[in-house]
């Protein structure tokens, strides 16, 4: 479901009882979060590929600055409406948070220099961000649901390893 205001992405998976039973059984509130954001990132990974196939050309590199990420800088947190809850695992897709990739998603209207009022030029739409969603948001489900699996098991051998290490047993 997309917010308007935001134009943020939240997603919710209703009906993995299983899975959710799986990640409260690591415990730590904090392992079950760095599971999370490790699962959405590689679940994420097809839709970064084609926003960067996607992006403009003409735009000097901003292809290689489109990534997956689990934190934004400060710039964009301000304008995002963003609100930090403890308990979530956050993961965005986009491009720098400076640089052409906002103006080259949603276009600008005409420009001008403060100044001078000297006009600098309008930049057309040229969305990259949105049609690489569109095109794999089902996908990222489907392998997000695959890929926790994954990194619940992951967690889990990592975390009995942690464990027999504290209690000197060696493997």
């Amino acid at each position: 479901m997309a917010n308007r205001k935001n134009s943020l992405i939240h997603m919710e998976i209703v009906g993995a009882r299983e899975l959710e039973a799986a990640l409260m059984g690591l415990g730590q509130d904090r392992l079950i979060k760095a599971t999370l954001k490790r699962a959405l990132i590689n679940a994420s990974k097809p839709a970064v590929e084609t926003a960067q196939r996607l992006a403009p050309k003409h735009t000097g590199r901003m292809a290689d600055k489109i990534a997956v990420s689990s934190t934004l800088s400060r710039r964009q947190r301000r304008g995002s409406g963003y609100r930090f809850n403890p308990n979530t695992a956050y993961v965005w897709i986009g491009s720098a948070p400076r640089g052409p990739g906002t103006l080259a998603e949603f276009g600008s209207g005409p420009r001008y220099q403060k100044r001078t009022r000297k006009f600098v030029g309008a930049m057309p739409a040229q969305p990259f961000m949105r049609p690489a969603w569109e095109q794999h948001k089902d996908q990222i489900l489907r392998d997000f649901a695959a890929e926790l699996w994954i990194q619940i098991d992951k967690s889990a051998r990592r975390l009995a390893r942690r464990q027999a290490k504290a209690a000197g047993i060696r493997p």
